[in-house]
């Protein structure tokens, strides 16, 4: 008789067991989008910091030829040179990151993360990367 009645009842545990199922199914998927957005969140921030760090160069070469201007008089072919290097990283340095912003509007768009914090230090930069540009 105890059989019979384990098996009547096995009908009942089955939904239930099928919506645990569900569950765990759903929140291993929820596990792995926070890990992709964690990660693709982690990928934008470096680059991030990377613009950061070439702009902190853009502004060393800039004093760098602010104080030369500042000295006057001749400059010798060692200044000259430096001079001239200064401005071409400058150059290189706001192309590079132009790309990196461009990439990283692109990755914040399709990545669906809403932070309007990191929204505003992307306009941020892209405002000091146009001012430098001009």
């Amino acid at each position: 008789m105890q059989v019979c009645d384990l098996h009547s009842h096995a009908g009942l545990l089955r939904p239930e067991f099928s919506g645990l199922q569900e569950a765990k199914a759903e929140n291993d998927s929820l596990r792995i989008e926070n890990t992709k957005n964690t990660d693709e969140l982690n990928d934008m921030l470096s680059t991030l910091n990377d613009i950061e760090s070439d702009f902190q160069s853009i502004r060393d070469a800039e004093n760098y030829l602010t104080i030369q201007q500042q000295t006057g008089g001749e400059l010798n072919q060692s200044r000259r040179d430096q001079i001239k290097q200064n401005m071409q990283l400058i150059s290189e340095t706001l192309k590079k990151n132009k790309e990196q912003i461009s990439q990283l509007e692109e990755k914040l768009k399709k990545s669906g993360i809403q932070s309007s914090a990191l929204r505003k230090t992307i306009d941020r930069l892209s405002s000091e990367l146009d001012q430098k540009a001009r």
